[in-house]
Formats: C-alpha cells, sequence, structure tokens
C-alpha cells in the first residue's frame, strides 16, 4: 500500500531519488527520505451522470467529508475480497462523515451491459452509490494500474492513502481512523476489521494459478493457433498436463477475448489448476437458462467442495445454469490443492471471459 501523508505527497521522479545523495555531500551524514516531498495531491474532480444508487456524483461535492474511493469491476471476481471490507466501512463510518462512492470500471465484455451490473452489485450488499466509469477516465485522471483500488480522502479532497491488496486494507481502515481523528480528536472509533484470523501455525500456500482470460490473446489455449481464430472449428484435447493452461474439446470459437461454445457435440475446457475456490465468467444475453456441467478429477463435485451456484440432476452430475454473465461461484476446496477441472457445455450457445482461482488461508 502506497500512504501519503496528510500534508505532503511523495513522488517518485528521477530527480527526487537523486537529491538524498546530493544533499548528503553538501551538509554531511544527515538522514534523508528516499524521496523529496512535495505540495498536497488533491483529488482530480469528475462529474457522472450514469450512475447506480444516485441520480447523478460530482466528487467535489463531498470534498467537505472524508471520502472513500472504491475502483473495481463488478464482475471481476478478482475484486470480490474487498466487498466485505466496503460494506463494513460504510455501516461502521457513515455516522462519522465519511462518504463512500464505487467506481465501476469495466474490463469484460459483461460488464459493459448495464443489467449485468444491476445482478452483480445486487449480490455485494454494499449499499453504496456507483459511478460507471465505461471509458476508463475516471481510472486514468487518477493514474490506477489495478483494480480493485482504494483511494481515501480527506476533507477538501486530498489524498491521503491508496490501496491495492486485501493484506493492505487494515492499514487503509487506520489511515481513516487518523483522518478522523484530526477531525475530532476526542472521537470513539470502532475496531478495525478483521474479516480472517490466521490460526496458530497457520500453513503457507503458494499463489494460487492466476486468472486465465478465455481467449487467444492471453495464450493460454494450448492447441489453438492464430489461423483459428474468429471462425468455429473442431478442437481434439490433446491430453496435456501443463498447469495454468486450457485445453479444448468439441466446436468452439476462439475470439482475442473470448471462447463460445457451438450447441450440437461434446466439448469441454480443461485445465489444472492449483488453488482453493474457482469462479467462472460467462458472456451471453440470453432469456433462457444454458446448462453447464462441472467436473474435478473425473467426478462430480460433491458435498462442500459444491460451490454456492452449482446443482446436482437426477443423475447425480453437478451442474450450472447460466443465464446471467455475472461471476458463477463452481467450488470451493477443502484444502489447497492441484486439481484437473473440466467444464462442459450441455446445451445451447455459451461463451465465456475468464477462469478466476482463488487461495488458501
Amino acid at each position: 500500500m502506497k500512504t501519503i501523508s496528510r500534508v505532503w505527497r511523495i513522488t517518485n521522479s528521477p530527480v527526487c531519488r537523486g537529491l538524498p545523495a546530493v544533499a548528503a555531500l553538501l551538509i554531511g551524514a544527515v538522514a534523508f527520505p528516499a524521496c523529496l516531498y512535495a505540495q498536497p495531491e488533491v483529488a482530480p474532480d469528475f462529474k457522472v451522470t450514469e450512475c447506480i444508487g444516485a441520480d447523478s456524483l460530482i466528487l467535489s461535492d463531498y470534498f467537505e467529508f472524508p471520502v472513500v474511493l472504491f475502483f473495481f469491476d463488478a464482475v471481476d471476481a478478482g475484486c470480490f475480497k474487498a466487498y466485505p471490507y466496503t460494506a463494513n466501512w460504510h455501516t461502521k463510518y457513515k455516522a462519522d462523515g465519511v462518504r463512500m462512492i464505487g467506481i465501476h470500471c469495466p474490463g469484460y465484455n459483461a460488464s459493459k451491459l448495464y443489467p449485468n451490473v444491476i445482478t452483480a452489485l445486487a449480490q455485494t450488499e454494499m449499499g453504496i452509490p456507483v459511478a460507471l466509469d465505461q471509458d476508463f477516465k475516471i481510472y486514468n485522471e487518477f493514474e490506477l494500474e489495478d483494480l480493485p483500488t482504494l483511494i481515501l480522502l480527506e476533507p477538501g479532497g486530498r489524498i491521503v492513502a491508496r490501496a491495492s491488496e486485501e493484506a493492505d486494507y487494515r492499514e487503509f481502515e487506520s489511515s481513516i481512523h487518523e483522518v478522523l481523528r484530526a477531525m475530532e480528536p476526542n472521537v470513539v472509533l470502532p475496531f478495525l476489521f478483521e474479516r480472517r484470523k490466521a490460526g496458530q501455525g497457520e500453513t503457507k500456500f503458494p499463489p494460487p494459478t492466476p486468472k486465465i482470460d478465455l481467449g487467444f490473446r492471453s495464450g493460454a489455449i494450448v492447441n489453438c493457433d492464430s489461423s483459428d481464430v474468429g471462425e468455429f472449428r473442431r478442437y481434439t484435447d490433446p491430453g496435456g498436463k501443463e498447469r495454468g493452461k486450457i485445453y479444448l474439446e468439441g466446436r468452439w470459437k476462439v475470439e482475442d477475448n473470448l471462447l463460445t461454445y457451438e450447441e450440437g457435440e461434446a466439448a469441454h475446457i480443461r485445465v489444472i489448476y492449483s488453488g482453493k475456490a474457482v469462479w467462472l465468467l460467462p458472456y451471453f444475453d440470453l432469456q433462457e437458462a444454458v446448462r453447464v456441467y462441472v467436473v474435478q478429477d473425473r467426478a462430480p463435485l460433491r458435498g462442500e467442495v459444491m460451490g454456492r451456484d452449482m446443482k446436482n440432476d437426477l443423475e447425480t452430475r453437478t451442474f450450472i445454469n447460466m443465464r446471467y454473465a455475472v461471476p458463477k461461484h463452481l467450488l470451493n476446496n477443502a484444502e489447497y490443492g492441484t486439481h484437473e477441472l473440466k467444464i462442459i457445455p450441455a446445451e445451447g450457445t455459451v461463451s465465456f471471459e475468464y477462469i478466476f482461482f482463488e487461495g488458501a488461508y
């Protein structure tokens, strides 16, 4: 997390990085900060008329309050870990004057469609107004590089803290406390939010398999080359075992950032992955649900391994009904490990955008 002081902003230009050494030669062995301090950074103002939970949002209208800006993509499973924190902070600090604004930045085809965003937001339980940054204008004005990103503004609109990793959210909330105490030294504040408590002797696991974007551009599909892109073709699974790669069977259309199944014959997406939980993002707009079966380690999912969106049919196969293009929770392994996953479309034409693997805690 990059935390910025309440009065000064740290800059990182090459000139700044060279000044401490020059100054040390001039005045002796004096300890200097790693970078030069500059004038405080005021957040760029914005006005958005396309919003959810508000008629419009003008950032400067909130400058009398502390403000938390939450940049996210509502259908990106990588943003899900931030939701409990934002919901908790909204509940805890609203009475103290903190205002929270969500800024939805659509990085996927599915997240550009308004009904999908509404459906996805309804599952977050954040309860905050959301500006739709369809062209990433606000994202770029804040010079962001990651989603999700949290930015804290003190009254007056100066940026005082940023965070893009869950490990930094506790420190970010501490910055909220600092701002509130600067406004009212005697304010009584709640305890910092703890989503998880690590047990004694907790086992440390390696990072999970990175999220796989299901298109040619990602380079993850092993048995597909550039001549295949843009048309339906028949693929044969070569049976490889490389972790984090996609193996196709059946008729599929591979596009730059989309993978589409053609109804009519047996097909699957197969991947070897390491992780605990798995999410899948479909992309379509259908009147009726499409059924997709899920198999792990050559067997249907069972018991607590089944994700919250999974069901069983009369033949004890595990499936998911896909109608809206929002992330689907396929499974949650009892323990972190390496597995073979198959996603098997059963009927209808359906497209997929990514598979996301969550780590262990």
